[in-house]
């Protein structure tokens, strides 16, 4: 009895396993198929099929200021925005690492940098959900645990669990492993092109807002992820790649916290850095952002052009 009921138990047990981890696998491999908005880079980047000459890393002062079309036609060059929205350099060194792992050495990495590049998470990784398909890679992982709110440490031992809650992701992955891709990517090679306007309404609250902040704090970066950037930077100039650091314009009004810290460090390591921050032609435009921080389609135009043409005078510092 006890026999026949132990038999059952395993070969219910067995089915169960086989179930939960089929899906998984269909799921996983479905999501580095996907061509949608948030997993179509990563896809490229892991099968090793981007291979740039170019690389714009960042934040989304990268992902939407940053236009590939205009750096392919006036450098004459191949560039790809792999820019992560709403992420500070923790995953944006994870991202190059792979793209370096699985792709040719790009010729130039152009790295935007920012008040927020170097300073701590406070929550979760934002859309951490793209990492999910590549969590067996040990640095993927490492970087998610970095924070109890990307994945429960369960997904640590039960890998399949990592899609928990997240109905989407597990359809998209499903439609994808059968080559459905209901909702292909808007972006032109990563850059997300944003044709909104800084309505007065919202500038008026920006207004408001900003002359009510009082911000006496001394600006510092993290510590950790400074050790970071500089072992970035390093390995940059080790392998012969050319760095070039850049703060996108910001409206003139908001705080370019970081700028000396950077012109620091950049000096330190014999790189470029561009400080548009500030710039004398755009960030006292309104009708060049539609927010404080960051520029419209036009803007980001404007902008690339004259970021492009510095790259081919062969500049080594800009600030305006």
């Amino acid at each position: 009895m006890l026999s026949k009921l132990l038999k059952k138990t395993l070969k219910f047990s067995a089915i169960v396993a086989l179930t939960v981890y089929s899906i998984d696998f269909i799921v996983t491999e479905g999501l580095r198929r996907s061509n949608s908005i948030h997993y179509d880079n990563f896809s490229k980047i892991f099968s090793g099929s981007m291979n740039a000459d170019l690389l714009i890393n960042g934040s989304s002062k990268g992902y939407v200021q940053f236009s590939p079309k205009i750096l392919d036609s006036l450098l004459r060059t191949n560039s790809y925005n792999i820019s992560l929205d709403g992420n500070n350099f923790l995953t944006q060194n994870t991202l190059i690492t792979k793209y370096l792992q699985y792709n040719t050495k790009p010729q130039t990495i152009v790295q935007v940098v920012s008040t927020n590049t170097l300073k701590g998470f406070s929550n979760e990784i934002f859309l951490y959900e793209k990492f999910l398909p590549y969590f067996e890679d040990i640095e993927i992982r490492n970087m998610l645990n970095s924070s109890g709110k990307n994945t429960a440490q369960i997904v640590n031992y039960l890998p399949f669990t990592k899609y928990n809650g997240k109905p989407l992701t597990l359809l998209e992955g499903v439609l994808s492993f059968f080559n459905l891709h209901l909702i292909q990517s808007p972006l032109y090679k990563g850059y997300r092109e944003d044709d909104f306007i800084w309505t007065d309404e919202n500038y008026a609250k920006f207004i408001e807002l900003n002359n009510e902040i009082n911000d006496t704090k001394e600006f510092k970066f993290d510590e950790e992820l400074l050790v970071l950037f500089e072992e970035f930077i390093v390995m940059c100039n080790t392998q012969n790649i050319n760095l070039i650091l850049v703060y996108p314009p910001l409206y003139h009004l908001a705080n370019n916290y970081g700028v000396q810290e950077y012109i620091n460090l950049a000096t330190k390591h014999n790189v470029t850095f561009f400080d548009f921050s500030h710039d004398s032609e755009i960030s006292f435009d309104k009708k060049y952002f539609y927010d404080s921080q960051h520029m419209n389609k036009l803007g980001s135009e404007v902008f690339t052009v004259k970021l492009s043409k510095l790259i081919l005078e062969g500049q080594h510092h800009f600030s305006n």
